[in-house]
């Protein structure tokens, strides 16, 4: 039995994020870069001077999903950001470990944070992506298209939206997109299904009001779990639906019914998406 020991891909980071632009945004961004199947069996390694503008939070959501480009596992370089994450939280010794300074990586990959826009997912897969700036143009593209993996999608508008997930469920997420639906209602045509990762975020954010305003919005408030990610509960979706999610995946059925399209966004731009009625460019209402 041999046991090879996987090649790793390291991305530069520099810069940091405009307004309306995160971590699920970066991962997506890469996934379109390099494609579902662009780090197979590899590692993927993230650090450079950018790393510390991304938060925790949005750290975890970058590494929740480098499987979607096959990788045996997504990690960062220890910095400052997360020795104070740390801290009154381990409760066992621990020790940073860094790049040696003479490592080969199979690729080295540049990335400016200040250059992305928020990004989506057409259907059925992570790695149809594009900024929405240019959503109208990849609408076209994929009325083209004859794959089953890149369907035709004749419309932005949408019949459901989905916060939460293990991927965009975290307190971050929902302050974030708070700010997109505080004061607002929920679109009328819109079914959207807000689920906190774990009780504890549940708790918190109850406590902190922020459940509150997803409620006076009109929002179907859940316990925390999966939701209808791996289609069987709470927000699965039927024939000709079209869902935005903040979760990870939207292969074809899902989230249901083999006849619905899923679009992956960050959770601005599901909220945003959610009081629109349609995908929009979340930046217009922060």
């Amino acid at each position: 039995y041999d046991f090879e020991i996987p090649k790793t891909i390291r991305f530069n980071l520099k810069g940091k994020f405009k307004k309306g632009v995160y971590g699920k945004d970066l991962i997506l961004y890469l996934i379109g870069k390099l494609g579902v199947d662009g780090a197979s069996k590899k590692i993927i390694e993230f650090g450079g001077p950018g790393l510390k503008n991304i938060s925790l939070e949005q750290r975890i959501t970058i590494a929740n999903m480098g499987v979607e480009m096959g990788a045996r596992t997504a990690i960062f370089e220890p910095d400052e950001e997360l020795e104070k994450y740390l801290k009154n939280k381990n409760k066992f010794p621990y020790k940073f470990y860094y790049p040696d300074k003479d490592c080969l990586y199979e690729k080295v990959v540049d990335i400016d944070l200040s250059s992305l826009e928020p990004c989506v997912a057409f259907p059925h897969k992570q790695g149809n992506i594009t900024f929405v700036s240019q959503m109208d143009l990849y609408m076209k593209k994929s009325q083209k298209s004859k794959s089953m993996d890149f369907v035709p999608v004749e419309s932005l508008k949408i019949t459901d939206a989905f916060l939460g997930a293990c991927t965009n469920g975290r307190y971050e997420d929902f302050i974030e997109a708070a700010k997109i639906i505080k004061g607002k209602k929920v679109h009328r045509n819109v079914n959207f299904v807000v689920i906190p990762a774990s009780r504890k975020v549940y708790n918190r954010l109850m406590k902190d009001g922020i459940l509150q305003i997803f409620a006076d919005a009109g929002a179907n408030i859940e316990s925390s779990n999966c939701g209808p990610c791996f289609g069987k509960h709470m927000g699965v979706v039927g024939r000709g639906a079209q869902m935005i999610s903040s979760s990870n995946r939207n292969y074809i059925g899902r989230m249901g019914s083999r006849e619905a399209r899923i679009f992956l966004a960050s959770p601005v731009t599901v909220t945003a998406a959610a009081v629109a009625g349609e995908i929009v460019d979340p930046r217009k209402y922060l």
